[in-house]
């Protein structure tokens, strides 16, 4: 009884810690994002701002909450994991809901009104582009977009993130942005040590048990 008990014990610790760095998707709601915000938002540890600019609270067309608005005075947005070390910095992009998107793409070559980067240490891994009159649920589907540092939100006629120019009523409301903690699990090898830990110590008390 005790062999099975301890056996039983060991293969839990081994799955347990194997599993607990698991994270959960949580919500960028919005709901107390300021009129005009000129400093970093901050909800469920994540930070979305616009740099040297700001966002605007504005109204949701789906549920009657607040959204945000990346309007033509923005130069572009960023959104990250807020951390203490670099090694906490990772997230993964789930989704987004689109208000409403606006822009000059009608008019434009590359035909986008807004691109979303993801980025992993300053270097873009995927990219969406959205076109104008673009509402609804945008997922974020890939590999891609999963354990990135940064994602980027800018209009196309800037030209890149950043890049200031002539908007010609370039848009951008959205809200409730889904995003994921990545945090990095236990190594299998580690787990697997555990398992066959476990095996190593019924097989000693088996043979203690023989002796006796």
């Amino acid at each position: 009884m005790k062999t099975k008990f301890f056996t039983g014990l060991l293969m839990f610790v081994a799955v347990f810690l194997s599993n607990s760095a698991s994270a959960v998707p949580v919500i960028m709601a919005f709901e107390n994002l300021g009129a005009n915000q000129d400093t970093p938002y901050i909800e469920n540890g994540f930070s979305i701002e616009a740099p040297g600019e700001h966002l605007h609270a504005t109204f949701s067309f789906t549920n009657g909450s607040l959204a945000a608005q990346m309007a033509a005075d923005t130069e572009g947005t960023r959104l990250t994991r807020v951390h203490t070390v670099d090694s906490e910095s990772f997230f993964d992009m789930h989704n987004l809901w689109a208000e409403n998107v606006s822009g000059n793409d009608a008019v434009i070559r590359s035909g986008f009104a807004v691109q979303i980067d993801g980025l992993v240490n300053g270097v873009v891994q995927a990219s969406k582009q959205l076109t104008t009159g673009t509402t609804g649920l945008i997922n974020f589907a890939g590999a891609e977009w999963l354990g990135l540092n940064e994602v980027q939100f800018w209009y196309q006629s800037q030209g890149a993130f950043g890049n200031p120019s002539a908007f010609a009523g370039d848009d951008f409301k959205f809200d409730n942005i889904t995003v994921e903690a990545a945090v990095a699990p236990v190594p299998v090898p580690a787990a697997v040590w555990l398992f066959f830990s476990a095996l190593g110590g019924l097989g000693v008390i088996r043979r203690k048990q023989a002796a006796a």
